[in-house]
């Protein structure tokens, strides 16, 4: 009960900041992605991530929104793909931004998305919209994607 009313509390601290929401929140703190538009916070020892501009946030959701709705079949994905589990989340988040790094620059998977900002405006700049982009690859990307293992306590 008492850890409930914490992240509620949590939640109602980040509010009262009013930060805008960062789509690729998750990415960033897993430290598989930057970007420039990024404005980490800290509240007690919790870290979130919001976004310095609202075009830009605006942008991310909607390369976001078509991520997700080409990881459905894939990620076996029933019903809306607006709240995943976590662990599909990071895939759809983090395999499918890796998947278009490499798609945008003609190379191999990488660890890390350099700057998931300057990704979308080269996507946008290249295919004009997000739902042009070729996804077969990406989807491929999301699906074979493993979000690092939990260091073993001593």
């Amino acid at each position: 009960m008492a850890l409930g009313i914490l992240e509620n509390n949590f939640c109602n601290q980040i509010e009262s900041m009013d930060p805008i929401n960062c789509p690729f929140e998750k990415t960033i703190l897993s430290r598989r992605g930057n970007c420039e538009c990024a404005d980490r916070f800290y509240i007690a020892e919790r870290e979130g991530v919001g976004c310095e501009q609202l075009e830009a946030s605006n942008q991310c959701r909607a390369l976001i929104a078509v991520l997700r709705e080409n990881a459905r079949f894939t990620l076996k994905i029933v019903g809306s793909a607006e709240n995943l589990p976590h662990g599909q989340e990071m895939k759809v988040q983090c395999g499918g931004l890796l998947g278009l790094q490499a798609l945008v620059e003609s190379e191999e998977l990488q660890e890390q998305v350099a700057n998931i900002h300057s990704l979308a405006e080269e996507l946008l700049a290249e295919y004009d919209e997000f739902e042009s982009v070729p996804y077969g690859s990406v989807v491929k990307s999301m699906a074979a994607y493993e979000h690092r293992q939990r260091r073993s306590r001593r």
